[in-house]
């Protein structure tokens, strides 16, 4: 009978071997072969990775490796076989053929694993246990159809034998386990128990400190030690932090009821100068108020009035902003229409409010009847003040053509008769006072000109030094030179008593010599052709009047004193 395998171990950790046992073939006993199920390799001899592996209840006594003089392994007798139905022959000995492995891709291999995990679930169903009996177990093992599903006696006494041993493995971790366990909790209980007297962040020393003499406090390894009173550590501040969340969550639950409670209350409703003494009877009865201490719901009530109080304030504080601007905006309407309508500023209040009173910018809110008066008042001087700018633009503009005697009516006639300027002076609507006043302005501009160009024009003609007498020198002037007759167009203007005045001023000799020093020299001289460059030489001495005459078609030229 040939050799086949009945039996296959679980995998032993991770090293990826199986002990597999055969049948006894022929009153031969079993026998017990190694096999590597990934890389498919099977061996009599024991890897060296198992043997600190307990394979007693497996294979019986271990079956050392020999070793030959050097001390190395021989594997002469017994070498490994790497395929099925391989075999292998050591001299002398008695040829063995390696079984094929249980695993391998055959049916007959796949029935025979299965037959075996049948047997071993069926030994686990029933119950076995480290003291379990083959043959008393026997009679109820029969009637499961996984009990003859392994043909062989013997293969299903070794399978029995190798389960229960498994069983005892199991029995004994499964105590030691118990025992740790039970410590372990002992020490935790410790840990709960000394918390109190431990710092507000217990270090395991602390424990150690008030502790060390406990039972419970050695009953466990160091490691295991610390472990756990970390975790125990943690759990316990987890479990604070959640209790404190929870009262937390029931003090905020209980606030907002009594909030809404206050918020409910109508006839009248709360507002933010209500009182705790006259609302406490109002509430009394009410569950939400029962729920929290008397000071914390009087507490309670003077924040949510202070609140009431907030968003009243909030309230009124938009309503005002928001008016400012609507007020903002209407006067700005205001004054848009203003500079729609009133171009005139010869126009009055009351006119203007007949003529705009019906627009709705008019009478806007936010816009006062003093407000409306200023703003009318300030556009209308706007408007003048311009007007009376451009006034003045155009008479300047004519300036040369105005006489200094004119008052305002000649000269707006004058004006008007010119092309396009009456339009002009008609278009800025001024009021005859308005317009007299830039007139008035203007002729006091022009005749400080004139006065200005006059005596201008005696410095440019009378040398420094000469004593000439003021009607020799106002003759000449007025016949030669139309500033002297601009001059006298102001009647306020005296031209003899001025040159008299100026001529015999040491100040204007001064002024005259300074002229002279300068281009008016130069100029004075083209004009008369005299060789010291003035149009007037006039020499006049013990009250002797020189012959006056003309000097290059303009000046006079006098005698010298005898």
């Amino acid at each position: 009978m040939a050799l086949r395998p009945v039996y296959a171990s679980p995998l032993l950790g991770s090293t990826g071997w199986r002990v597999v046992k055969t049948n006894a073939p022929d009153n031969h006993p079993a026998k017990v072969f190694y096999y590597h199920a990934s890389s498919a390799t099977s061996s009599w001899d024991l890897p060296a990775v198992l043997e600190p592996f307990d394979l007693s209840g497996f294979t019986g006594p271990r079956r050392k490796r020999k070793r030959d003089e050097s001390g190395r392994t021989s594997r002469a007798q017994h070498p490994p076989v790497h395929a099925r139905n391989q075999s292998t022959t050591s001299a002398g000995a008695e040829e063995t053929a390696m079984p094929e492995a249980p695993w391998a891709d055959t049916d007959d291999a796949k029935t025979v694993a299965q037959a075996v995990e049948g047997f071993r679930a069926l030994l686990w169903e029933t119950g076995i246990t480290p003291f379990s009996d083959y043959y008393v177990m026997k009679s109820r093992l029969e009637k499961d159809a996984r009990f003859a599903a392994v043909a062989d006696e013997d293969d299903r006494r070794a399978i029995f034998e190798a389960v229960a041993t498994e069983a005892a493995s199991k029995k004994t971790a499964s105590a030691e386990e118990q025992a740790r366990n039970a410590a372990a909790s002992a020490f935790c209980a410790l840990i709960r128990k000394m918390l109190p007297r431990l710092p507000a962040k217990p270090q395991l020393y602390d424990l150690r400190a008030v502790a060390g003499d406990d039972p419970a406090y050695s009953g466990v390894g160091k490691l295991e030690r610390e472990a756990l009173f970390a975790r125990e550590v943690s759990a316990l501040r987890e479990k604070k932090a959640r209790l404190k969340a929870e009262r937390k969550a029931k003090r905020n639950a209980a606030k907002a009821a009594y909030v809404r409670l206050l918020a409910s209350l109508e006839d009248p409703a709360l507002g933010g100068d209500s009182q705790w003494r006259t609302t406490r009877p109002r509430i009394a009865d009410d569950p939400a108020f029962k729920a929290l201490p008397p000071s914390k719901a009087e507490d309670y009530f003077y924040d949510y009035t202070d609140s009431l109080k907030e968003a009243e304030a909030s309230r009124a504080s938009v309503a005002k902003a928001t008016a400012k601007v609507q007020a903002e905006t209407a006067r700005s309407d205001f004054l848009t229409l203003l500079a729609e309508f009133v171009k005139s500023p010869a126009e009055d209040y009351a006119a203007i409010t007949d003529r705009l009173g019906v627009d709705p910018r008019w009478s806007a809110p936010g816009v006062s009847d003093a407000f409306r008066r200023s703003a009318v008042e300030k556009h209308l001087a706007e408007l003048g003040t311009s007007a009376k700018g451009r006034l003045a633009v155009i008479l300047a503009r004519h300036a040369a053509n105005l006489r200094l005697d004119w008052d305002w009516p000649r000269a707006q006639r004058f004006l008007g008769e010119l092309p396009g300027t009456g339009e002009e002076i008609r278009a800025l609507s001024l009021s005859a006072a308005g317009a007299a006043a830039v007139y008035s302005e203007f002729l006091v501009d022009a005749k400080a000109k004139a006065r200005e160009a006059f005596f201008d024009m005696v410095d440019s003609v009378v040398a420094p030094g000469a004593a000439l007498a003021a009607h020799d020198v106002a003759d000449f002037l007025e016949s030669t030179d139309p500033r002297f007759e601009r001059a006298e167009q102001d009647p306020a203007f005296n031209a003899l008593l001025a040159l008299e005045e100026y001529l015999g001023s040491d100040e204007q000799a001064a002024r005259r010599a300074a002229h002279f020093s300068s281009s008016s020299r130069a100029h004075a001289s083209s004009k008369s052709g005299n060789d010291d460059g003035y149009a007037l030489d006039i020499d006049i001495a013990d009250d002797t009047e020189g012959d006056v005459g003309k000097s290059g078609g303009k000046g006079i030229k006098g005698g010298d004193d005898d």
